[in-house]
Order: C-alpha cells, then sequence, then structure tokens
C-alpha cells in the first residue's frame, strides 16, 4: 500500500517573504533585549531613580507626620482650655479656701517684712 500523496510530516520550506519576516521580528525582538541590557546597566540613572523614589517618599511623610502634628496640637490645646475653664470653675466656687490661704501667704509676708525692719 504506497501512497502517491506527500508525507504531512516533512518540514516545508519557507518562502523568502517568510525568512524576511522572521529576521525582521528577531532583529525587533533583539533590539528590544539591547534596550533592557542597556537599562539594567546604567547604574547612575537607576541611583537617580531611586533618589527620586526615596525624595517622593520622604516628602509624604513630612506632610502626614507635618498633618498628624498639627492635629495633636489643637487637640491637646482644646484639652488645656477646657482644664483651665474647670480650674476656673472650681476656684470660684471654692473661693473661702482660696483667699484663706492668701490671706495666710500675705500675713506671713508682713510679719517677715516688719522683722527685719526692726
Amino acid at each position: 500500500m504506497t501512497h502517491d500523496k506527500p508525507q504531512d510530516d516533512a518540514p516545508a520550506t519557507p518562502s523568502q517573504e517568510e525568512l524576511r519576516k522572521q529576521v525582521d521580528e528577531d532583529r525587533e525582538e533583539l533590539g528590544e533585549t539591547i534596550e533592557a541590557l542597556a537599562a539594567k546597566t546604567d547604574i547612575k540613572a537607576r541611583a537617580q531613580e531611586r533618589t527620586a523614589a526615596a525624595k517622593q517618599q520622604a516628602a509624604e511623610k513630612t506632610a502626614l507626620v507635618r498633618t498628624q502634628a498639627a492635629e495633636k496640637t489643637a487637640q491637646v490645646k482644646n484639652q488645656a482650655a477646657e482644664t483651665a475653664t474647670q480650674v476656673k470653675t472650681q476656684v470660684l466656687a471654692n473661693r473661702t479656701p482660696l483667699l484663706a490661704v492668701g490671706g495666710a501667704a500675705l500675713t506671713l509676708l508682713l510679719l517677715l517684712r516688719w522683722r527685719r525692719h526692726r
């Protein structure tokens, strides 16, 4: 049983146009590979990129810290004002002990001055 048809397993010979197309594709791929390798070996450019990225990150963190500090400052300021108001209210409500301490301090001061001049 012999067949007159050619076998499909045999490799077909590419035409000149197909070969040129393949060569052009290979050249393009080779060019891209060379560009990628050149970019990897350009240490100065890579260092500058890293420096720029680090500067950007530092600027972002600085802005965040400034914002947080401003918020915390406002919060502490409000707490201090509230505490001062509470102390003032308590002092005004309890004047008797304050006046007694003030009077005792004034009396002590006057006694000390009187003894010095004597």
